[in-house]
Order: structure tokens, then C-alpha cells, then sequence
């Protein structure tokens, strides 16, 4: 199967350069990484990208922001606090909707 398209929403620009190398190195077989991006709210990112899954990784695992995030249209919101552990299973099971045709 071909990559899925993945789009990288955060606002910070270097912690945005430091996920991409992360992103490029780790998931080249799995996704095309076809964007980043600092541009809230999300639903200006889906319109512009549909079928994209955008994930959105906030600076606390705050369920506030979590929830508009997920009403917002993002196929995924982690924590960064929680990156080290869940970010590779984030983009695993987002591959894994995305192959499926969810």
C-alpha cells in the first residue's frame, strides 16, 4: 500500500523541525509527511487537505483543548509530555484507520 498522507499541526516551529526529522527517519515506509504547520483552527487545515489525518500534540494533556481538537477535526491529539511513548502508536493506528478505509 502506498503512505498515508499525514499532516504535522504544532506551534512551535522548532519543536515542529525536531518531529519531522523524528517523522522522516522512523515512518518513511508508513506515511508521506505532506505538511506542517502552526495554523489553528483546524477546520481551515481539513478543508484544505481532505483525507489528511492531522495530528495535534498539546503542550499539557489538557481534556478542554483534547476535546476541541477532536471536535475541531483532528484524527489524533497527544500530549507532549506523553510523546516518547505514544507518539509512534498515534501514527501506527492512524496508518492502520487510514489503510482500512475508516
Amino acid at each position: 500500500m502506498p503512505p498515508i498522507p499525514i499532516y504535522f499541526l504544532d506551534a512551535n516551529c522548532a519543536f515542529r523541525t525536531i518531529v519531522v526529522a523524528v517523522l522522516r527517519l522512523g515512518f518513511s515506509a508508513d506515511i508521506t509527511l505532506i505538511g506542517t504547520g502552526d495554523t489553528w483552527p483546524i477546520p481551515a487545515c481539513a478543508a484544505a487537505l481532505p483525507g489528511v489525518p492531522i495530528l495535534v500534540l498539546g503542550h499539557l494533556d489538557d481534556t478542554a483543548y483534547r476535546v476541541a481538537a477532536m471536535a475541531a477535526g483532528a484524527a489524533a491529539f497527544r500530549s507532549k509530555d506523553a510523546l516518547a511513548t505514544k507518539l509512534v502508536p498515534t501514527l501506527r493506528g492512524l496508518t492502520s484507520i487510514q489503510r482500512a478505509g475508516v
